[in-house]
């Protein structure tokens, strides 16, 4: 569903919320629930489609990547107040910027409606430059890789799957402590249906790539 909203002459916001098609049970104690994006739309932007175009040579570019850098800093210093952080983001050389948060508990979507309402405020009311941009603020989805080390430790007690430069590793996760992930890797003798648990721990700067296990049963 979503709703549109007018808060000055040039600021149009739509709020989304898009929820996931799978067992909603599942998501919401997973701490994803929902996938919010609140839409920051000042009109339509020009776009560069001539071949050979030089990201060097586009002042558009140049200020779409200084205008990213700022809503970075934005929203890095704002986060902390709602205990929320930026897992990562992205940007468009057209102007679309997104920004995925999450927070060390479960990931409430009305705080996050808040910052997000808060961010537009701010941006409404300050300098961001000439060019309209598309603002996008949204949880992480479920099955994203987690990429952030304040992500873990609400999610002991699932399952994991951990690539390092040498193995792969999947089972419970049952423990964090010193930056160190205690996981019951599930072992499949060969030739045998029996899977057998042994326990391994991988410092988190090993970890290339964690992703959650998610259980329907």
């Amino acid at each position: 569903m979503c709703c549109d909203s007018t808060l000055s002459n040039t600021l149009k916001v739509r709020i989304s919320f898009n929820f996931h098609e799978s067992p909603t049970s599942v998501y919401k104690t997973l701490g994803f629930g929902f996938s919010l994006k609140y839409i920051y739309l000042c009109g339509t932007f020009p776009t560069n489609n001539q071949e050979g175009a030089s990201e060097k040579q586009s002042p558009f570019l140049l200020g779409m990547k200084k205008l990213g850098e700022k809503l970075k800093e934005l929203i890095d210093a704002d986060a902390a107040n709602y205990d929320l952080f930026v897992v990562h983001h992205t940007v468009s050389p057209t102007g679309l910027f997104r920004f995925y948060l999450d927070s060390e508990e479960v990931l409430s979507m009305g705080v996050l409606t808040e910052f997000t309402r808060h961010i537009s405020r701010t941006i409404d009311e300050g300098e961001f430059g000439e060019h309209p941009f598309t603002f996008e603020i949204s949880s992480p989805g479920a099955t994203e890789p987690l990429r952030d080390i304040r992500q873990f430790k609400k999610h002991i007690g699932r399952s994991l799957k951990i690539q390092t430069e040498e193995a792969t590793f999947q089972g419970a996760f049952t423990a964090f402590e010193n930056e160190i992930l205690t996981i019951q890797n599930e072992v499949k003798e060969k030739g045998k249906k029996k899977i057998n648990l042994e326990e391994v721990q991988i410092p988190f700067n090993q970890i290339k790539e964690a992703t959650i296990i998610l259980s329907f049963k």
